[in-house]
């Protein structure tokens, strides 16, 4: 980002920037939560003498102990700070506010 920008614009371009990537991100983590939920029916259907293999237990790991939905509403947290910092009415300074 160029330096000789005023303060406001570097302001909006990296609001700009950020929202770019958080698309992308939420975009990534829409698919993980579909793979996700995917492994989830595969251990629901696994049959019980395979609960307690290497597979099952690998399973519940993903399963159980990867919680996407978090990830997923801390991702809309962020989109809010975002949508405040666009918003922003920001100081022009010496006597132009």
């Amino acid at each position: 980002m160029a330096k000789n920008l005023s303060r406001a614009d570097r302001w909006m371009a990296a609001v700009q920037a950020s929202q770019n990537a958080l698309d992308l991100l939420k975009s990534e983590l829409e698919t993980l939560r579909d793979v996700h939920q995917e492994y989830s029916d595969w251990k629901d259907n696994l049959p019980e003498s395979l609960q307690n293999s290497a597979v099952g237990e690998k399973l519940a790991e993903v399963v159980d102990n990867i919680d996407i939905e978090e990830a997923i509403s801390n991702a809309d947290g962020i989109e809010d700070i975002l949508s405040n910092a666009e918003s922003a009415d920001l100081p022009k300074g010496f006597g132009r506010d």
